[in-house]
């Protein structure tokens, strides 16, 4: 048995101890580094640490992630890795209305857009070798990694509706293999890249692809993307590659079905919304919106509105659901705000052509849109829903060439 310092062994173990004894300690964990007796056999540095963070618990709240920024630091030469790290992440929480990106965001896109082979947080991925190649290609990820969140805050996204934060570091590949051009969330000449990624994005968030360990998606992707991206964007591969995985991107009846449950301002519900509205421009700020407005479905209004007691409990449970929900833009969904929506659609599209094309565009079936007819609404609507699903997620490339998967409709 031999003290820690005597344990651990080699350049990086070294370095290691360098940088916790740097780190804002509590007197019990540093006593506990100098003192404390491990078995070689038994102990690797990856073990270290999260046994350092523990003990630590009387000092500066630390994580994982701070002491490989340590490990980082210490070994880049001509930047600061802490500064330029956390100062970026801070700037792309200010983007649009703002993200919830951290340091373990940036740390995992480094690995994986610098193309080191091992990406999980081990202290062994964070070799000297490795943190001066990420060094070396940190201009390049740093433009990346902005232009990948400048483009998801161009479709809509926001900290609140980004489910998956490491659904951006894919993004960020592919336009570093590009050379990350300047007008791609822009340029019409990317416009079709631009859907494919959406639509990537939209079902890699629903399906909850990232959920658990992330590096078994990210590994199998980036590999992907570096074989296929100079044809663009390749959505086809992608879903190809993960068929048959727990982590496919194609959907099931019951994923379809699943859908109907989202619920308004949830993340996922803004997700599915993007999903069905694949023209619209997100640059112009689009708002969720009740179909039928919200302070309609109180009991009381329910009640005077002489709906029967299973009307009304049908609008209780299903107001609020992804079937009585759209986008609309900032100032019409000002102006319509309240308003019942039939009277609302006829004032603000009185001819009969446009009124039709916003139906059509909305998903709006074509019915009595009073308050004792909401049950059938929503039966209607999530039909025409259910179809425009059917379509949108069973082709892998948007086109009518490939059938992916085939939903039975109700």
């Amino acid at each position: 048995m031999r003290p820690v310092d005597e344990t651990v062994r080699g350049a990086s173990s070294r370095l290691f101890l360098r940088c916790v004894k740097g780190a804002p300690l509590s007197i019990n964990s540093w006593c506990f580094i100098k003192r404390q007796k491990l078995e070689t056999a038994r102990n690797s540095r990856d073990v270290l640490l999260p046994i350092f963070i523990r003990v630590n618990s009387g000092g500066t709240k630390l994580s994982y992630s701070d002491l490989l920024l340590s490990i980082a630091s210490a070994q880049w030469k001509q930047r600061d890795a802490r500064e330029e790290i956390t100062g970026f992440v801070d700037e792309l929480n200010q983007i649009g209305q703002g993200f919830a990106f951290n340091k373990d965001f940036v740390l995992k896109a480094c690995l994986v857009l610098c193309d080191i082979t091992g990406i999980a947080f081990k202290v062994d991925n964070f070799n000297a070798a490795n943190m001066l190649e990420i060094e070396r290609q940190w201009p390049e990820v740093r433009e990346a990694v902005w232009g990948a969140v400048i483009l998801v805050d161009s479709f809509g996204y926001t900290g609140e509706t980004l489910t998956s934060t490491n659904a951006l570091i894919p993004i960020a590949y592919y336009l570093r293999k590009l050379g990350t051009p300047a007008t791609f969330a822009q340029s019409v000449v990317h416009a079709e890249d631009r859907t494919l990624i959406l639509k990537w994005l939209v079902m890699s968030l629903l399906k909850r692809v990232f959920s658990g360990v992330p590096d078994n998606v990210l590994r199998p992707l980036r590999n992907t993307l570096a074989e296929h991206y100079k044809t663009g964007f390749p959505l086809t591969k992608i879903i190809e590659a993960f068929k048959g995985t727990t982590r496919t991107l194609m959907f099931s009846k019951e994923d379809i079905d699943n859908l109907f449950l989202y619920e308004y301002s949830k993340g996922y519900t803004f997700s599915t919304l993007a999903l069905l509205y694949p023209t619209l421009d997100f640059r112009n700020k689009f708002h969720m919106d009740h179909v039928f407005p919200k302070h309609s479905f109180t009991l009381s209004r329910l009640r005077r509105a002489q709906l029967s007691e299973a009307d009304a409990g049908f609008g209780m449970e299903n107001y609020n659901r992804l079937a009585n929900l759209q986008l609309l833009e900032g100032i019409p969904n000002q102006e319509k705000s309240g308003k019942d929506f039939g009277t609302w659609l006829k004032e603000t599209y009185p001819g009969e052509i446009a009124r039709h094309d916003f139906m059509h565009k909305h998903y709006i079936p074509d019915i009595e849109f009073s308050l004792s007819n909401f049950q059938s609404f929503i039966r209607e609507r999530e039909i025409l829903l259910r179809r425009a699903f059917v379509e949108l997620l069973g082709r892998a490339d948007g086109s009518n060439k490939e059938q992916i998967l085939e939903v039975e409709s109700k």
